[in-house]
């Protein structure tokens, strides 16, 4: 065994347990496991839950509201903030405001963050360099799952097409979508599923998030799969 956790409350109608992990998998739980493993956790009769998930996380604009707050309160503001923002974040900035948002996190018990990593031609590849290198760095710690994310759109700005795929390249793990942000959505929604098919990656698309339910595209989305091709791809909307 590589782990057990010694006398630990699994729910309240049984009495405390040890749980053993190998390999990265429960394989035992008993009152009592009499073999060892290299490391043993007491748990003194305290729950064992799994880890947490931070399914939305953006690390590289955490912390920043200090720097140039949201006054209106509306999303609008927020991504004019943030855009007015990002040109000036370096990438030392980047780092070591990830590092305190993601150091908080596993002291919460999370294990599992899924991180929307922004690049354009304005700021470059620099926050989502930053995030792959710390998904690699931390991967004893906390598992750190990256989506390449076109905050100020795709089909508005030129070169992001290209920039979508170098993200790709360049290995994150899920290709992401925010359609009402864009000039055409249902273009901004067919290129992101053909991209997530030619490289076998899921999708997360932040869908109508707009402050009203005008220009809601999500039944486009669901009506799927013609036009578009959507093998190997998956989606979910946050």
């Amino acid at each position: 065994m590589d782990l057990i956790f010694r006398n630990v409350r699994i729910d309240d109608a049984n009495p405390l347990m040890d749980v053993a992990v190998h390999n990265g998998k429960i394989t035992h739980i008993a009152q009592a496991i009499t073999a060892t493993a290299s490391q043993e956790i007491q748990g003194n009769g305290n729950v064992l839950v799994p880890g947490f998930v931070e399914a939305h996380l953006h690390l590289e604009k955490a912390n920043v509201m200090q720097r140039k707050a949201n006054r209106s309160g509306t999303l609008a503001e927020a991504i004019a903030v943030t855009a007015a923002l990002k040109p000036t974040l370096t990438r030392d900035d980047i780092r070591e405001r990830s590092v305190q948002v993601l150091r908080a996190l596993v002291q919460a018990g999370t294990t599992h963050v899924r991180a929307h990593a922004e690049f354009d031609p304005a700021q470059g590849f620099t926050g989502l360099d930053v995030v792959l290198e710390l998904r690699e760095t931390l991967r004893d710690v906390i598992d750190i799952q990256v989506v390449a994310f076109p905050q100020e759109g795709i089909l508005k700005l030129p070169g992001m097409k290209a920039m979508m795929v170098e993200a790709m390249e360049r290995g994150v793990d899920v290709v992401g979508g925010i359609p009402y942000n864009d000039v055409s959505p249902l273009e901004h929604i067919d290129f992101v599923f053909d991209l997530a098919q030619r490289y076998g990656k899921d999708i997360d698309l932040h869908q109508d998030f707009a402050d009203d339910a005008e220009h809601m595209t999500i039944e486009y989305v669901a009506a799927g799969p013609s036009p578009r091709a959507t093998k190997g791809a998956s989606a979910s909307a946050t």
